[in-house]
C-alpha cells in the first residue's frame, strides 16, 4: 500500500471490503489515471516492463482499457479520467541555489526518496534497461541505469497514449492543475454538489479526506495468464459478469480504532509512516508502524513537532532538509491547487487562510487561465512545469554517464585512447544536442511567458543535466522581439481554407500536414494568409477573431513551422520546408509526425548519416549503414500480438531511441504551447474555442516510436549483410524472415511492418533530393545517402 504498514492495521471487513461491482452501478466514478496504469504495470514481470518502457502504441493498454471500459459499460458506471498535472518536483528558482540545493540532495540520497506521486515499488522495474541484461538485478534498486532518471518518460508516454484512446472511444477526461487525488478529492465532496459517486485510486486518498476509496478493480479476465499471452480480445464470458469485484477501505472504521484525537492527527500520523508525498522517518531502518506512529503524534501534539524532534539527532543540513520535506507534505495536502467548479483554480480553503509563502512549496502560481487549458488536454505541462518550479532536468541527461563508457558493457578492455576519444566525441554530442533541445524550451517559454505579467517573462529557468552542479545552465527565453511578435501575422480565415482540411475537421481527423505546406505554393492563399491588421496583440485584437478549430489550428501551426524553420516571414517554404513537403507526400498520415521530426534531426545534424569505409572513399563501412538504418526503423510502431520481453538491446540504439523520442514530445509540447500563445493574444474567440476538436484534429502528434521496430531492422539487415553471397537473393530474405519470426514471436507482421518501413525510406529520400537541390544538405551527406538507398535496395527485400 502507498501509506507504508497500513495493511498491517487494517481488518479484513471491518476496514477493508470487498464487494460485487455491481455496487457502484449507475454511478459516476473518478479514476485516478496515474493509478490506473501503475495497476496494469505492476501485473507484468520486470523484462516485460522494460519493453513496455520503450515500446510504440502499447497494444496491451488499448486491450486492457477496452475490456476495463467493458464492465463498467455492463453496469452503467461511467467514468471520468483524472491526470495528474503540473509536477510538484520542486527544485530551485536561481543558479546558486539550484547548485546549493543539488549538493543537498546528494548527500540526503539515503534518507529521503525524490517526491514521485502513487509510485508503488514501480521505480525499481519500469525504468530500468540495462545494456547487457540482469547484471544489476541482485544489486542495489537505487541504482541509476539509461531509463531510471528520465523525468518519469515512460509513464508520462503512457498516459499521453491513454489520452489519445479515451478522445477515440469519446470518453472524457480531466487534467488536474497539480495532484489528481487533491482534484478528485474536490470532485466528491468539496463543491457545492457531488460531481463523482466514487473514487478509484490509491490508499493515499485517505489524506486528502477521500473517506471510502476504491483501492482495487478485479476483473477476473484481466487477472489471467491469458491476457497477457494474447491481445486477440475475447469477450468477457457472461459468468464474469457477476465476478467483478471491488476493493475499498472504510475511512471512518479505521479512524475510529485509531484512537486518534481528529482526522487531521489522524492523517498526520500517516505521513511519518511515509505516503507518496512523505518518507518514512529515516531512524526507523525496519516497519515503522501506524500504531508507533500515532503514538508520537499523540504525546507531541502533531507530526511537525515530533519531525522537528528527531531533527535534532541529525546532521544540520540533513536536518533542514527533512524538515522542509514535510512541510512541502503539510502544504499538499492542506493546500494544493484544485480547479473548482466555477473554473477557477483556487485552494481547497479560504484564500485569507493560506500562508503567504506557499510558493516555496507549491511553486509559483500561474493566472487561471493557463489551468483551464491544462485541464482540458490542450497544454502539456512539462515546460509550465518548469516555469513554475523555476527549473528542468534534461530528459535524457543520463545519456552522458553511459555513452562512450564501453568498459561496463564490454568484456574485452577497450584501447584506453580510443576508449577518450569516445568519450570526448560523446560529450560533445551530448552538448550539441542539449543546446538543441534548450532552443526548443527557449522559444516555449518565450511564446508561453509573453502574454503574461511581466515577472513570467523574467523568471529564471535552470537546466540541470544529471544533478550535476557544474553543468546547471540558465535557460534564456527572452527574445526581441518576442516569437509571437514574428508569427502573429499569420491569420487563416475559413473563406481560404482547402475542402479537404475542413473535411478532416468535420470528421474529427488529424488535419494532413501535407496539405498545409500545399497550401503555401498557392499565391492567393499565401496573399490571405497575412493579417489584414497590423500590430495585433492583447492591448489590439482583430477586427476579426479566429473563431473555428480549423482558423485556430491552422494559424498556430503555420507559426510552429515559422519558428522552426521550415517557413519563412513572408509565409514561403525555405529551403528546408520544400525537402519536408515533397517527403510527406508519399509518407503514410499515421507517421507524418515522425517525417516532420525526423526532418527536424537532419536539419540540427543530430542524426548522422553512414561515413566512408576507412579502407576507401568510394564505398560506405556497412555496419555505419546498418546502425543508420536501424535508427530511422525506430520511428514506426510496430503490431504486436502478446507481451513481450525485451532482449538485450544495441547500447547506441536505445540511446538514438531516447533522444528523438524526447526531441519529438518537446516538439509537440511546443506545437501546443502555440494554440495556447493564439488564444492569450485575443487572436482567437476564447468563447468558440473547442478544446475537444482542437486535440482531435491537431496535425502534429506525439510520435509513438518503438526500440524493438529498430532491434528487428538492425538483425535483419545483420542477416542478409552476412549472408552467403552466391545463395538466391530472394531465397535470403526468406530465410532472414523466417529467422525473425522465430525470435519475434509475438511481433504481428513483420512484413508488413517491412513494407510500411520502406514506404518511410523513400518518402525520405524524395525530400533528401529536393533538401539537395535547394542546398539544404551538401554534395557529400547526399552521396552518402544515395548510397544507403543503393545499398538497401540490392538487398531486394520487397
Amino acid at each position: 500500500m502507498t501509506i507504508h504498514s497500513l495493511e498491517l492495521f487494517l481488518i479484513k471487513n471491518r476496514h477493508e471490503f470487498t464487494c460485487s461491482i455491481s455496487q457502484i452501478a449507475n454511478r459516476k466514478l473518478g479514476i485516478d489515471a496515474s493509478y490506473f496504469l501503475l495497476e496494469l504495470l505492476k501485473r507484468l514481470s520486470p523484462e516485460e516492463l522494460q519493453a513496455i518502457s520503450v515500446d510504440g502504441e502499447s497494444e496491451i493498454l488499448y486491450n486492457y482499457l477496452d475490456q476495463f471500459l467493458n464492465v463498467l459499460n455492463m453496469y452503467s458506471i461511467t467514468p471520468l479520467f483524472v491526470f495528474n498535472g503540473i509536477s510538484l518536483t520542486f527544485e530551485a528558482s536561481g543558479q546558486s541555489e539550484a547548485s546549493h540545493k543539488q549538493g543537498k540532495l546528494s548527500r540526503m540520497q539515503h534518507f529521503l526518496s525524490r517526491f514521485n506521486p502513487y509510485d508503488a515499488n514501480i521505480h525499481t522495474n519500469l525504468y530500468r534497461m540495462d545494456p547487457d541484461g540482469n547484471r544489476h538485478r541482485n544489486q542495489s534498486e537505487n541504482r541509476r541505469t539509461f531509463l531510471y532518471s528520465s523525468q518519469r518518460d515512460p509513464l508520462d508516454r503512457l498516459c499521453d497514449f491513454l489520452k489519445i484512446i479515451l478522445d477515440q472511444k469519446d470518453i472524457d477526461y480531466f487534467v488536474a492543475p497539480y495532484l489528481a487525488m487533491a482534484q478528485l478529492s474536490y470532485f466528491q465532496g468539496g463543491g457545492s454538489k457531488h460531481y463523482l459517486d466514487a473514487v478509484y485510486g490509491p490508499e493515499d486518498l485517505l489524506l486528502f479526506n477521500v473517506k471510502r476509496p476504491i483501492y482495487s478493480i478485479n476483473i477476473p479476465y484481466l487477472q489471467l495468464e491469458s491476457f497477457r499471452s494474447s491481445f486477440s480480445n475475447p469477450q468477457l464470458l457472461e459468468s464474469d459478469k457477476g465476478s467483478s469485484t471491488i476493493q475499498w477501505l472504510d475511512g471512518d472504521a479505521i479512524f475510529q480504532d485509531s484512537r486518534c484525537g481528529s482526522w487531521n492527527q489522524f492523517v498526520e500520523a500517516c505521513l511519518l509512516c511515509g505516503t507518496s508525498i512523505s518518507p518514512t522517518l529515516p531512524q526507523f531502518e525496519g516497519t515503522f508502524l501506524l500504531k508507533s506512529s500515532i503514538e508520537l503524534v499523540t504525546m507531541l501534539g502533531s507530526a511537525y513537532r515530533v519531525v522537528e524532534g528527531f531533527a535534532d539527532t541529525m546532521p544540520p543540513s540533513i536536518a533542514q532538509e527533512l524538515i522542509q520535506q514535510y512541510r512541502r507534505s503539510f502544504c499538499y495536502l492542506n493546500y494544493c491547487i484544485i480547479m473548482n467548479e466555477k473554473g477557477i483554480a483556487s485552494p481547497p480553503v479560504p484564500e485569507d487562510s493560506v500562508p503567504t509563502d506557499i510558493n516555496v512549496f507549491m511553486g509559483t502560481r500561474l493566472p487561471n487561465e493557463l489551468y483551464y487549458y491544462i485541464s482540458r488536454g490542450l497544454l502539456p505541462t512539462r515546460m509550465i512545469g518548469a516555469l513554475v518550479s523555476g527549473c528542468f532536468s534534461d530528459p535524457v541527461s543520463i545519456l552522458e554517464q553511459h555513452v562512450g563508457n564501453s568498459s561496463n558493457q564490454e568484456s574485452v578492455k577497450p584501447d584506453p585512447a580510443a576508449h577518450k576519444n569516445a568519450v570526448a566525441m560523446a560529450a560533445v554530442n551530448h552538448r550539441r544536442f542539449v543546446d538543441d533541445l534548450e532552443e526548443i524550451w527557449s522559444q516555449g517559454l518565450n511564446l508561453l511567458t509573453q502574454p503574461l505579467h511581466r515577472f513570467y517573462q523574467a523568471r529564471d529557468v535552470i537546466s540541470l543535466h544529471g544533478h550535476n552542479q557544474q553543468a546547471s545552465l540558465k535557460v534564456m527565453h527572452s527574445y526581441d522581439p518576442p516569437l509571437y511578435i514574428d508569427t502573429r501575422a499569420w491569420m487563416i480565415y475559413d473563406e481560404c481554407i482547402p475542402f479537404s482540411i475542413k473535411k478532416a475537421v468535420g470528421e474529427n481527423k488529424p488535419i494532413n500536414i501535407h496539405s498545409m505546406l500545399d497550401c503555401l505554393k498557392d499565391v492567393g492563399f499565401v496573399e490571405k494568409s497575412f493579417c489584414p491588421d497590423t500590430g495585433i496583440g492583447i492591448k489590439n485584437p482583430p477586427k476579426r477573431l479566429l473563431s473555428t478549430t480549423p482558423e485556430i489550428v491552422l494559424s498556430s501551426f503555420y507559426r510552429f513551422l515559422q519558428i522552426r524553420s521550415f517557413v519563412s516571414t513572408t509565409h514561403q517554404l525555405t529551403s528546408w520546408g520544400s525537402p519536408l513537403l515533397i517527403a510527406l507526400e508519399k509518407c503514410n498520415i499515421r507517421y507524418q509526425s515522425s517525417m516532420c521530426v525526423l526532418f527536424e534531426l537532419l536539419r540540427l545534424r543530430q542524426i548522422k548519416e553512414p561515413r566512408f569505409d576507412s579502407a576507401t572513399s568510394s564505398t560506405l563501412y556497412i555496419p555505419s549503414v546498418i546502425e543508420f538504418l536501424s535508427k530511422l526503423a525506430t520511428f514506426l510502431p510496430i503490431g504486436k500480438e502478446a507481451v513481450y520481453q525485451l532482449s538485450t538491446s544495441n547500447r547506441d540504439l536505445l540511446q538514438f531511441y531516447m533522444m528523438q523520442t524526447s526531441f519529438g514530445a518537446n516538439l509537440h509540447e511546443l506545437a501546443a504551447i502555440l494554440i495556447a500563445s493564439v488564444i492569450m493574444n485575443a487572436n482567437a474567440d476564447r468563447n468558440l474555442v473547442n478544446p475537444y476538436s482542437i486535440r482531435k484534429t491537431f496535425p502534429f502528434r506525439r510520435n509513438f516510436c518503438s526500440l524493438l521496430s529498430g532491434i528487428i531492422m538492425n538483425q535483419l539487415l545483420q542477416t542478409l549483410s552476412t549472408s552467403d553471397n552466391e545463395m538466391n537473393r530472394e531465397v535470403a530474405v526468406e530465410t532472414a524472415f523466417k529467422k525473425l519470426k522465430e525470435d519475434f514471436p509475438y511481433v504481428t507482421d513483420i512484413k508488413a511492418f517491412l513494407s510500411d518501413f520502406l514506404d518511410f525510406w523513400s518518402a525520405f529520400m524524395n525530400g533528401v533530393k529536393e533538401a539537395e537541390s535547394t542546398s539544404a544538405i551538401g554534395k557529400l551527406v547526399a552521396s552518402k545517402l544515395y548510397l544507403t538507398n543503393d545499398w538497401l535496395n540490392s538487398l531486394q527485400l520487397v
